[in-house]
């Protein structure tokens, strides 16, 4: 074996190269976990890591198909937020452990516009132009301003139209 430990990531990946193991990565991303607590978990290096991804394609997948789950579920939460949503508060009362008392009232939360700004942002860039100059807020009641330019295009770059 080489001084210089050549042959050291190799056992080490046939190890991590089960399924049951694979299974637990895929989690791991799944979970939100960040590459750099999966080397961690995993006792590799960060550079490790990044090899095992170009070298080893079920590798990749397993981390791969674990950040598309949490990727997806942000997404859902982030539109959720973008439109609005109904949701159920249930209130129980309780006497001596068991509960006596269960209400249910129907809640509505509304379309929150900085998620909007964050969706139109990532998802119509060449439509929405997003500008740190446009964006402030303030401490006074949680106040946040928002102003959304959007792009014209049928007038040419630095045109003002009427003035």
């Amino acid at each position: 074996m080489p001084k210089d430990g050549a042959h050291k990531g190799k056992g080490k990946y046939e190890k991590w190269s089960t399924p049951e193991n694979l299974l637990i990565v895929e989690g791991m991303a799944r979970n939100g976990a960040k590459d750099s607590d999966i080397c961690k978990h995993i006792g590799i290096s960060y550079t490790t890591f990044y090899k095992w991804l170009g070298l080893h394609p079920e590798f990749a997948e397993a981390v791969r198909e674990g950040k598309e789950v949490v990727d997806t579920k942000v997404e859902n939460a982030l539109l959720k937020r973008c439109l609005g949503f109904d949701y159920v508060e249930v209130k129980r009362t309780s006497v001596g452990g068991k509960v006596v008392k269960e209400e249910k009232t129907v809640k509505y939360v509304p379309p929150d516009v900085t998620a909007c700004a964050v969706w139109l942002n990532n998802r119509k860039p060449d439509d929405w132009k997003r500008n740190r100059d446009n964006f402030s807020s303030s401490d006074k009641d949680d106040e946040i301003r928002i102003t959304i330019t959007r792009k014209d295009d049928n007038k040419p770059d630095g045109d003002k139209g009427d003035q």
